[in-house]
């Protein structure tokens, strides 16, 4: 059985040694949604309501957070997060990290996977609300979840996703694109 790859790969140092990232093409469905509405739509990532043009200038001035168990997926977020201008990008793979980071650093938008093994970030995300800090939830359950919807202010990004829709999130939070 032959093995397909989509979108360009590159190679960033990593540890010790090499890992290879791969970016879904821009035009991969995708999934967003508004903890506010509930709801989410599949489209591709490039399409837009032909009212305004796509998210395109959509920059994170300052630190970055990633909560996600799944290296892969983190790394892939972090290379969008990087794309965007996010410096440094921050990674942690479970809550006590996550808290320790935000204690020890000022950070600016967080993506947050719901579910961490044993462990919920919703705990984080109710510091985070309390604190001021855009976040993005980002979720193998999409929408589904109904502890999501309280909060009003994130997006909530369904698993797996592209950088456009990673982009679309951050904009939604940041206040810097259409909502």
């Amino acid at each position: 059985m032959a093995c397909r790859s989509y979108g360009a790969a590159d190679e960033r140092p990593h540890l010790r040694g090499l890992t290879g990232v791969r970016d879904a093409p821009d035009n991969a469905p995708a999934r967003i949604a508004s903890a506010e509405s509930g709801r989410a739509s599949m489209a591709p990532s490039n399409s837009h309501d032909g009212g305004e043009s796509p998210n395109t200038d959509v920059r994170i001035n300052g630190a970055a957070l990633i909560v996600e168990d799944n290296i892969i997926i983190a790394m892939d977020v972090q290379s969008g997060l990087a794309a965007l201008g996010a410096d440094p990008v921050h990674l942690a793979i479970d809550m006590a990290k996550a808290n320790q980071i935000l204690d020890d650093h000022e950070i600016t938008v967080v993506i947050l996977d719901v579910n961490l093994g044993r462990e919920t970030s919703i705990p984080l995300a109710d510091r985070l609300e309390s604190e001021g800090i855009p976040f993005v939830f980002s979720t193998g359950y999409g929408e589904g979840e109904p502890v999501l919807k309280r909060f009003t202010n994130a997006a909530i990004l369904s698993k797996p996703f592209n950088h456009a829709s990673l982009r679309d999130a951050i904009a939604r939070v940041l206040g810097q694109g259409r909502n």
